[in-house]
């Protein structure tokens, strides 16, 4: 009696991808403004601990290269450094007391060379420090014309005339306050007339560094120099130097500009490289984030004029030269042709030691030649803007939600950590010394965190739900694991099926009907529960899926919608179990139910199983359906249910069934039943009666089986009376001594005898019920 039908069905709300659609552009929105909220406060904050971060990384990028390959123009070896180090201040005394000779000595040889341009990293702003210690010595000792005295010791004449016949000298100026300034020592005249005429918009160049007073190099000087600098070097706050500043302004000279135009004063190594270029004062053009030097060459600036100086890598560097072996002529004079030469000083009493991000003790002068050979070679590393920045950051939020929001959670946990190890290595191995970039990084990195920390939350809200129902609907008839892996795969289930290998799994309670009659309602739902959460449950846990119940039959599947590799085996584990529980039910209810029918403690099932391709997914209607399976394989594992009571027996499987489960371990026995054509199917199977767990098999048992299987071996020689014999022997071996296989096989032998089969026969017998 099949009283009742039970479907576990599933009803899907209507979709909406435009939520989806929305969620993930607020995600991206939301990340978005995090990032640039940080970036605000980063920029506003004295020292920073992310601007820390972002200048350390910057910094490792550039000490770890070897070379940089910067030479479009010039190359390091087209650079000469002559260094006032410390062998030549043992060798000529203190700088301070050097004659102005020395200096005019080492331009002529220098010179005499044909150098490009020549660049003196120091402060002439005074006459002959030599000559002017001795005046008021001769002044304490009488000497009434002690200047007259000193004037004809000085040796300024002699740097003078260096200076105008090199022609191609480079002085250096600083700048100070005029509250610092002596007496007339400022000519304002002068500074109109000799410095540069460069000028820029007062818009563009409102955040350019204000100097207030340049104070120039002494008239004589100043006047046959080829051009002057600001030698001042602008650290960051940690006093490290990253930057270089190109254009400054000096309010002192407002005097030289308009309304929207202010004058501006270049630094040491422009009127350098204009020189090189063969370029003019008026080919500069100072204009929003950029510095034009005619049409050849646009530099990226930031608001204060500042490039991003691309140093040298450990492989690479300039030449120094001892400021003596210059001026003792010991240096060929044709070294210096066609070099660029700065004169400078690394010795640590002069003080022009700065901090670098590649070295901690640089010599000023070469922070200099640095500037000029990115300068040249257009080579600077571009620091990207925040219009760049937010494009970036753009793609990157589109690219990472998109991501976060695909992928499992866990593979997004994992895909995090690897995209920020992609970032930082990119970064320092690739962006910076590659493509010559600088932005913040940890811009980025936040960015990356936001965005998964927004889709996490997103997902773990949203399809929290999703979750619940999805489980809701399958953890009634699959196992945990199998609920969790469908959950994983974040597919929502949708109508259609797919062909797969599965093992088809029915099974029923022989005499159900008999049972029912004796039992009430009430008793009856009880045994049914308690019958059917019992072989669900095991059926679950061989990573099964419960298809139906109909009535007292169990309708499922191993394989799907999970692949499971050793279905056919899992498939005939929970058979063997399933019969076993039988037994412990029957055994609990005689204690529990003694005063019910006597025929629930005979209960147990038929089961049928075959393994094959099947189609298995949601069928049904759009509004309604099940996972369910369907097709031949499906047909022939309840037709081997139903053939298990014609022979008397539990459990039938296939040879399919069988042997792939016997590929997948030798957990279970089998006994080779018959060979047959069920109804509906005119193709031939052979049957196997699924005996139980191997290693509970009793000698019985076993001998039955190898008794059994020796007697269709004879039967499907026609060997009738052979078979005969050995079908007696099983029979006497059989547990169920009513009705059982060998039973039957001897009746069969008996009526073939009396009418031998047709001539072809092959063994296969017709089984002509369901």
């Amino acid at each position: 009696m099949k009283f009742y039908k039970a479907n576990f069905n599933m009803q899907l709300p209507a979709g909406k991808p435009g939520w989806k659609l929305l969620s993930f552009v607020i995600i991206c929105v939301l990340s978005l403004l995090i990032t640039q909220a940080f970036s605000w406060v980063n920029q506003n904050l004295t020292r920073s601990p992310l601007t820390a971060i972002d200048l350390a990384i910057d910094d490792l990028a550039l000490q770890i290269r070897t070379l940089t390959y910067q030479d479009k123009r010039v190359s390091p070896n087209d650079f000469v450094i002559i260094d006032i180090d410390d062998f030549s201040i043992s060798q000529l005394g203190r700088v301070q007391l050097w004659p102005r000779k020395f200096d005019a000595q080492v331009i002529r040889n220098i010179s005499s060379g044909k150098p490009r341009v020549i660049l003196l990293d120091a402060l002439y702003t005074e006459t002959d420090a030599l000559p002017e210690a001795y005046v008021g010595l001769l002044t304490e000792r009488g000497f009434e014309q002690a200047n007259s005295i000193v004037a004809a010791m000085s040796t300024d004449v002699y740097l003078t005339e260096a200076i105008r016949e090199a022609g191609n000298v480079i002085l250096g100026m600083f700048d100070t306050s005029a509250d610092f300034l002596e007496g007339d020592s400022f000519n304002a005249e002068l500074a109109t007339q000799l410095l540069p005429r460069i000028y820029g918009s007062r818009q563009f160049s409102g955040g350019y560094y204000q100097r207030s007073v340049p104070v120039l190099p002494a008239t004589d000087f100043a006047h046959n120099a080829k051009a002057m600098g600001l030698l001042k070097v602008n650290p960051d706050p940690d006093g490290t130097v990253r930057l270089y500043t190109l254009l400054q302004q000096s309010p002192f000279l407002d005097g030289e500009t308009t309304a929207s135009q202010v004058r501006l004063l270049p630094s040491f190594i422009l009127p350098a490289a204009l020189s090189y270029l063969g370029l003019t004062d008026a080919d500069v053009e100072a204009q929003h984030g950029l510095i034009r030097l005619g049409n050849v060459m646009r530099i990226p600036v930031n608001q204060r004029a500042e490039f991003s100086l691309n140093w040298l890598g450990s492989g690479e560097g300039f030449r120094y030269i001892s400021f003596y072996n210059v001026w003792s002529g010991q240096v060929p004079l044709s070294f210096f042709e066609d070099k660029i030469v700065f004169v400078g000083s690394s010795a640590a009493g002069l003080e022009d030691l700065k901090n670098t991000p590649v070295n901690q003790v640089m010599p000023g002068v070469e922070v200099h030649a640095t500037a000029l050979y990115n300068l040249l070679n257009e080579s600077w590393l571009v620091r990207l803007d925040d219009s760049h920045q937010l494009w970036l950051k753009g793609l990157l939020v589109f690219f990472c939600s998109a991501l976060f929001l695909l992928i499992p959670q866990w593979q997004a946990l994992i895909a995090v950590l690897i995209l920020i190890s992609l970032q930082f290595f990119g970064y320092v191995l690739l962006i910076v010394p590659e493509l010559k970039v600088l932005f913040p990084l940890s811009g980025v990195v936040i960015l990356t965190i936001s965005s998964f920390t927004l889709s996490l939350v997103y997902r773990n809200a949203t399809e929290g739900r999703e979750k619940r129902q999805l489980k809701l609907a399958f953890s009634s008839y699959v196992s945990p694991q199998i609920v969790e892996e469908l959950i994983e795969t974040g597919r929502d289930p949708q109508l259609g099926g797919s062909e797969r290998e599965i093992s088809a799994f029915f099974s029923d309670i022989e005499s159900f009907s008999r049972i029912s009659e004796k039992l009430n309602a009430p008793q009856l739902v009880e045994l049914m529960n308690e019958y059917l959460d019992a072989m669900t449950s095991i059926i679950t846990e061989e990573r099964g899926t419960l298809d139906k119940y109909i009535g007292d039959a169990i309708v499922a599947f191993f394989g799907a919608p999970i692949t499971v590799e050793d279905h056919a085996l899992r498939s005939c584990v929970s058979a063997c179990r399933i019969m076993e529980a039988e037994t412990a039910l029957r055994e609990k209810w005689t204690e529990t139910k003694a005063d019910w029918p006597q025929e629930i403690f005979r209960l147990k099932s038929r089961v049928g199983i075959n393994s094959g391709l099947a189609v298995t997914g949601n069928m049904g209607s759009s509004k309604r359906f099940n996972y369910t399976m369907m097709g031949d394989t499906v047909n022939l594992a309840a037709r081997c249910e139903s053939a298990a009571k014609q022979y008397g027996i539990q459990a039938i499987v296939t040879e399919s069934t069988r042997d792939q489960a016997l590929k997948a371990g030798a957990d279970c026995s089998f006994r080779k039943l018959d060979r047959v054509t069920v109804v509906g199917r005119t193709k031939a199977v052979e049957l196997y009666e699924l005996v139980g767990f191997r290693d509970k098999l009793s000698d019985q048992q076993q001998r039955c089986i190898a008794a059994y299987e020796n007697g269709f071996e004879a039967y499907l020689k026609q060997e009738w009376t052979t078979a005969t014999a050995y079908f007696t022997e099983a029979l006497s071996l059989e547990t169920n001594t009513a009705h059982n296989p060998s039973a039957v096989m001897i009746s069969r032998c008996e009526a073939l005898r009396v009418q031998p089969p047709d001539d072809g026969w092959n063994g296969v017998f017709n089984l002509k019920s369901k």
